[in-house]
Parts: C-alpha cells; structure tokens; sequence
C-alpha cells in the first residue's frame, strides 16, 4: 500500500501543473531501439519529477523521483534515454496543465498496475504494467480492460 500512496501523493502534486517534458530509457542493439519503453519520466513544471517503471513484483507500476540511468550491456546493447516529447503519444500533452489523474488497479493481480493522466486540452494518457512491460495508451484497448477487470481510482486530495 506504501506504494499506492506514493503514487497518489506525487499525482497529487502534479495536478495543476504544466508537463514540461518526457524521456524514456529504451533499450538500443547498435543504432536500433528495440521493443517499449524499459522506463518513463515526466518533468512537471515546480520541479515535480516522475520515473515509471515495472516495479519488482512484475505487475505493479513503480514510482521513483530520481533520474533516469543509461546503462552500457555490452554485447546486449545499452539502455539510452531518449526524449519522448515529440513523439506521437506526447506531444498532445506536452505543455499542457494535469487536470486530473487516476490510478489503474487490476483486479486480476489485485495491483495499482498503472496511473491515467487527464489534460485540460482532453487529452488523456494512460501508464500500464502490463506483463512487466510498460505500454502508453491514449485510450486503453477494451480487450484489456476486461481481461484485466481494470477500475479506475480518481486521485483527490485529502480534504
């Protein structure tokens, strides 16, 4: 549960504030990225940051302020961070204000498996551990949220 309300106390500093930028760690053989993002990091203006990742368990979504860290593998390649605002998924959201945001809790694995983000442009995006690999939705595939009897937990703060 230490988790969860990590998660929910970070978004809850996030709401309100303007996303500044996203990078990604993704895993590069030679020139070539291969496969999803390994982690994500979301700069939110007053200094807010935020990595995802694939927590240890295999299904939780992990939350961590620190930065993100390349990694050299050798032979197996490296991990790189690549800035991700221009790409297809974010640029929609990049300077935009976080207007609201929820957690995403699987009822199969009776986890927080991700966080959806909500901008003032209607705009939404949505973070998942799916099979400890990250997957980013504008719109989460309904095949998924029945096969994983996904709900849906705004965050609010404490009154």
């Amino acid at each position: 549960m230490m988790k969860d309300s990590s998660l929910k106390a970070w978004l809850i500093l996030a709401i309100g504030k303007r996303l500044l930028s996203v990078d990604a760690l993704i895993h590069n053989l030679g020139s070539v990225a291969h496969g999803f993002p390994q982690e994500i990091s979301f700069h939110f203006e007053g200094n807010i940051p935020g990595r995802l990742f694939c927590d240890s368990d295999g299904a939780s979504i992990g939350l961590s302020v620190e930065p993100l860290t390349e990694c050299d593998m050798q032979e197996y390649g490296a991990q790189v961070i690549a800035s991700m605002s221009d790409d297809a998924c974010f640029s929609n959201v990049i300077n935009k204000t976080l207007s609201s945001a929820v957690l995403v809790k699987s009822s199969v694995e009776d986890r927080v498996v991700g966080v959806g983000f909500s901008f003032d442009c209607e705009e939404r995006l949505f973070i998942l551990n799916l099979g400890d690999e990250i997957f980013v939705y504008r719109s989460i595939p309904s095949d998924v949220v029945e096969s994983e009897f996904l709900v849906f937990i705004a965050v609010e703060g404490e009154d």
